[in-house]
């Protein structure tokens, strides 16, 4: 068996084969390939905010920006509204990068964006693509050519197959979007990562005849194993006429706190709850203090009854974003 030499010995003195190792490297891949990692130090999640602060905690801070996202759910259970509103918040936080958003469902309307806090005339593309080929080529040149930047797809149940497209009524395409769907992400990943796009897909769950497993998402399990985040929503009933309650189960939560369930509401008109959220959730951790129906902060009575006090926060925004800091503070978020 030949002996395996560790170092070579060249003019100017001895290398080791690491050295030769990295030099070959450096030879076949460019510094902007993204194959070589030239500071491990360098490597963070950074987080944008997805419009609820009770959400944000369990995620340990907010959806990891430059990775891939799902929200999945039954009708009508809030995922493309939760989605408009975090592309909104990363609207705020990253002015300058441009946000795709893949209308399948022919559902986007500029007036709900805007009420949910995303602009619609800043950096913001809408494209309706025919099938789901066109929507992947679509989704790989915006990775591929721009830094950074959000992509919402509505909806992974909506990835027409061309094989579907073309095929007469009745024809059995079998496992034709799942292929698709492997194909597209294996495809779309590394320029996604590479250049820290966000991709958030929307998806519905369907009901199956299996016994064990009675509902599923569409598109196959490649999507479940690509994405870092993965939410399913579901709707549940609101004691307050108004707002609509949702339960949010942190399916996969690779950099927060998976496997739990985030009691949320949304009010009638489209945006989380926040008010409630910082009241409640300031009393959870003892920022205000509740006695009777009668809340407390700094000492002093702020109001009686739930409603006096969002009547107070309404008019008082700074003290609204000053408790919201405390609680971000507290949970290190």
């Amino acid at each position: 068996m030949a002996k395996v030499v560790e170092k070579v010995v060249e003019k100017g003195g001895v290398k080791s084969g690491a050295d030769l190792f990295l030099a070959d490297m450096n030879k076949l891949f460019s510094k902007d390939s993204g194959v070589m990692v030239p500071d491990i130090d360098s490597i963070k999640v950074v987080k944008f905010q997805t419009g609820s602060l009770a959400l944000d905690i369990y995620l340990d801070g907010g959806i990891p920006k430059g990775k891939m996202f799902e929200a999945f759910g039954k009708n009508q259970s809030g995922k493309s509204s939760l989605c408009l509103e975090a592309a909104g918040k990363f609207q705020e936080t990253y002015p300058e990068e441009h946000i795709l958003f893949l209308d399948l469902e022919d559902t986007f309307t500029p007036e709900y964006a805007l009420n949910l806090g995303l602009n619609p005339h800043k950096n913001f593309i809408l494209m309706k693509p025919k099938t789901g080929e066109d929507s992947f080529e679509t989704l790989i040149k915006f990775a591929k050519n721009l830094k950074g930047g959000l992509i919402i797809l509505d909806s992974v149940s909506l990835l027409l197959p061309e094989k579907e497209d073309e095929g007469e009524m009745g024809a059995h395409q079998m496992g034709s979007q799942a292929k698709l769907m492997s194909q597209g992400l294996r495809k779309l990943f590394p320029h996604a990562a590479k250049n820290g796009t966000t991709v958030m897909f929307i998806n519905q769950i369907r009901d199956t005849f299996d016994t064990y497993k009675p509902v599923a998402t569409s598109g196959g399990n490649a999507l479940a194993f690509y994405t870092r985040t993965r939410l399913n929503l579901s709707k549940v009933k609101s004691e307050n006429p108004l707002t609509t309650g949702n339960n949010i189960k942190l399916e996969k939560s690779t950099y927060g706190k998976e496997g739990t369930t985030v009691n949320t509401a949304r009010l009638i008109k489209g945006r989380f709850d926040v008010m409630s959220e910082i009241i409640q959730i300031s009393c959870e951790i003892g920022l205000m203090e509740r006695a009777g129906s009668y809340y407390k902060y700094d000492g002093t009575t702020i109001g009686q009854g739930m409603a006096a006090v969002r009547e107070l926060l309404a008019d008082n925004p700074e003290l609204m974003k000053e408790l919201e800091m405390k609680i971000r503070k507290h949970f290190g978020i």
